[in-house]
């Protein structure tokens, strides 16, 4: 069946977001657009862990699912996009989506549509998947993606921009309750270079070239004139202490914009077309929009740009510059004099063509010369340029202090439930760390490490103990680049403990003749002082002065944290965490072991998994004759856990619900499963009729005393409990058990 897709388009696929290919080394499985519209026809009912997904490229290597991979190698044939929407912004209607698809892309473009797994009536969440008759390089799918995004949302749609990821994983068609699908048109979309979208792409990468160079245009001369102002005169900027302290990204996060899911554009809270126009560039951000004409100064191409001072002067002062510097130098303890809380920019905002900066009007302004430069070498030093050979400098490193799983440096966060072992695992990779041994089989960079013991009280100790006891090693000898503070610290605040860590850090440094590589903070809440976790400002606080304890001991640090009431929506309290954070780290404790996700990779592959158990170290007994002991980290067959589902107690329905299907495939003769879509290896398991299951249950399941009886509800929806956990499999109709648990 020709379905109007170039038969070289056949794309990477595997099923499960925890699939991954890049241990084993073989590469991932294919799949083309007519098997896709098929799978729409007749769709499985899958539970989303053994969902299948595609990644719209051809390269199926190994390494497929690795961003930067797929960025290089990668080529594009199909633009998906995904509709999901909210209680309160449900997704735009098929008939909406349609119509705004026929307007960008014409009438005759092919598309496919159907319904997400989670779709209802009143939130019509949905996928579309048109075909490409040419194929879209890696290196420049996110702008592509992005110009897509973009025209959607100019005819009122919101389409999801994570899809902008390279190796972001789009899942197919899997019925859910409420399940539609059409395919309208008749070719494949050609995206020719005056097509809307390439035309767009085109224009937005010019302006943001335009942007990128005016604003580091304007920084150069920003910072050469503090060079003048302070530099020259011994003196201590107050603009560049704030801003050694603090990172765009925190203060992003703390100022309540929305960051999208590529890391690097925020939506400001003032926007009202809801795009995410400003780029954080690190050092300084450019602002493609409106909405924030008055925070920083105009570069020559008429955009916004400004560095973390600018939204401290625009976001905690209205804008008055010279206030910002006031309150700043006196919370930092710079003193200032009241020439030097002018704005050096002030007036500034637009610059002549000529690259000459106009001279400010009136007495608040800086004045300068027509056709002033900056002192030779300054804005080239502030900018760090390196030319010839040194911008060709190759860095080889592998980029992680723990092999796949924590970056050599930046911001790690680490998660789990309470019992999931975090503190264990952690410890333990510290401990790896220090002596320069392998973490449960992955390679590390020796090191000192600080680490925070925040929780756990005076035992702590105990766990290095049993640490050393199971290892075989001598603490005297082999443990002298770990280091435990056991001391509550404020690490959210200015006024915090940041600066004396970093001074700590460069003491043990000279004591030992080691360099500190990690710091790691367990709890977040215990280092919080008191702060709200779900306060943008809070969080975004703590994550500033983190950055600034990195940026003064150039070390990579892990924080502890908790999860929610439900792991599977991340970390608890505000999102400025994870959007600043390198890598992001889960452990969940499973019915055999543990197993840590690695999440979030910034550049790296996300998605890894690493399987681990805990064994009981005796240490001695106390006075009372009571056994002490600890617990340590120790290897576990990785296939096992991974096939174990969650530690989680059922509820009385679904223990019933599960009981019933049980019973009923037990019975002689019972049929056993089909191949095919959405079913396990053919005769794997017994299978019985879903309504068969939930007769049985009825009758497990006494009937309320008054009131309306919703005990078939209460079921159906234990049923979706028991699927979305791994205990029972799900597919047209049918069930079977893949788990048993204590009832």
């Amino acid at each position: 069946m020709d379905m109007g897709t170039p038969p070289a388009f056949a794309f990477c696929t595997g099923c499960g977001q925890h699939d991954t290919h890049k241990d084993a080394g073989e590469p991932y499985g294919r799949i083309s657009f007519a098997d896709i519209v098929a799978m729409a026809e007749n769709p499985p009912q899958a539970p989303k862990a053994q969902a299948q997904w595609i990644i719209p490229s051809r390269y199926c290597g190994f390494d497929g699912r690795v961003f930067d991979v797929q960025r290089e190698r990668g080529e594009f044939g199909m633009i998906c996009l995904d509709f999901d929407g909210t209680a309160e912004q449900p997704a735009g209607t098929a008939k909406e989506i349609g119509a705004a698809l026929r307007a960008i892309f014409g009438d005759d473009a092919k598309r496919l549509y159907y319904s997400s797994s989670r779709a209802t009536e009143a939130n019509p969440k949905a996928r579309v998947m048109l075909p490409l008759a040419d194929g879209i390089p890696g290196r420049d799918w996110a702008d592509t993606m992005e110009s897509v995004h973009d025209l959607l949302e100019e005819h009122g749609l919101r389409p999801d921009r994570a899809l902008e990821r390279t190796a972001q994983l789009v899942f197919l068609p899997n019925r859910g309750d409420y399940y539609f699908t059409s395919l309208k048109g008749l070719a494949p979309v050609e995206l020719t270079p005056d097509h809307p979208v390439i035309r767009r792409r085109e224009a937005m990468r010019a302006e943001r070239r335009e942007a990128e160079r005016a604003a580091q245009e304007a920084r150069a001369w920003r910072q050469a004139e503090r060079f003048a102002r302070y530099d020259a005169k011994g003196l201590e900027s107050p603009v560049d202490h704030f801003n050694a302290a603090h990172t765009i990204e925190g203060l992003l996060g703390r100022y309540g914009y929305t960051p999208s899911r590529n890391g690097r554009d925020w939506r400001s809270p003032d926007s009202t077309s809801g795009s995410f126009a400003l780029r954080d560039y690190g050092e300084y951000w450019v602002y493609m929009g409106s909405a924030m004409d008055d925070v920083g100064r105009k570069s020559a191409a008429g955009y916004s740009t400004g560095d973390a001072f600018d939204l401290f002067v625009y976001h905690d002062h209205g804008g008055d510059f010279a206030a910002a510097v006031r309150a700043y130098s006196k919370e930092a303890g710079l003193n200032q004099q009241e020439a030097d809380w002018r704005n050096p920019f002030e007036g500034v905002g637009s610059r002549c063509d000529s690259g000459q900066q106009q001279a400010g009007q009136g007495d608040s302004n800086h004045k300068a010369d027509s056709g002033e430069q900056p002192p030779h070498g300054a804005a080239t030093a502030a900018l760090g340029i390196r030319s010839g050979g040194a911008a060709a400098t190759l860095n080889l490193d592998d980029g992680y202090l723990i092999d796949e799983i924590l970056p050599v440096d930046g911001l790690s966060a680490l998660y789990g439930a309470p019992g999931s072992a975090k503190s264990f695992w952690a410890l333990s990779a510290a401990l790896s760390i220090a002596r320069g041994v392998p973490l449960l089989g992955q390679e590390v960079e020796k090191g000192g490490v600080i680490y925070c013991a925040l929780e756990g009280g005076g035992r702590f100790s105990n766990r290095v103990a049993a640490y050393c006891k199971h290892h075989k090693i001598d603490p005297a000898a082999e443990l002298q680049n770990f280091h435990l503070v056991s001391v509550g610290l404020n690490l959210r605040t200015q006024d915090g403990h940041g600066p004396l860590i970093a001074k700590a850090a460069e003491e043990l440094e000279a004591a030992t003749g080691t360099t500190i590589r990690l710091i790691i903070i367990d709890t977040l809440n215990r280092a919080f002082a008191g702060g709200n976790e779900n306060s943008p400002e809070d969080m975004g606080s703590f994550v500033d002065q983190v950055q600034a304890l990195r940026g003064k001991t150039g070390v990579a640090a892990l924080v502890i944290h908790h999860s929610g009431k439900d792991l599977a929506a991340g970390m608890r309290g505000h999102s400025s965490l994870l959007g600043a954070v390198d890598a992001e780290l889960k452990i969940e404790r499973r019915d055999v072991g543990r197993l840590l996700t690695v999440t979030k990779q910034r550049d790296g592959e996300d998605g890894l998994q690493f399987a681990f158990n805990l064994e009981l170290v005796p240490l001695g007994t106390t006075p009372k004759g009571k056994q002490v002991g600890s617990l340590v980290p120790v290897p576990a067959d990785a296939a096992e856990v991974k096939a174990s589902g969650e530690r989680n107690k059922l509820g009385r329905v679904q223990k019933k619900v599960l009981r019933s299907v049980e019973i009923l495939a037990a019975e002689p003769g019972c049929q056993r499963n089909p191949g095919g879509p959405g079913w396990p290896e053919i005769g794997k398991f017994a299978v019985v009729e879903a309504e068969a299951a939930i007769s049985a249950a009825l009758g497990l399941i006494d009937p309320p005393e008054r009131g309306r009886d919703k005990r078939r509800e209460h079921i159906r929806r234990a049923m979706d409990d028991l699927c979305s956990k791994g205990f029972i499999g799900r597919n047209d109709g049918k069930l079977w058990v893949i788990r048993r648990a204590a009832i």
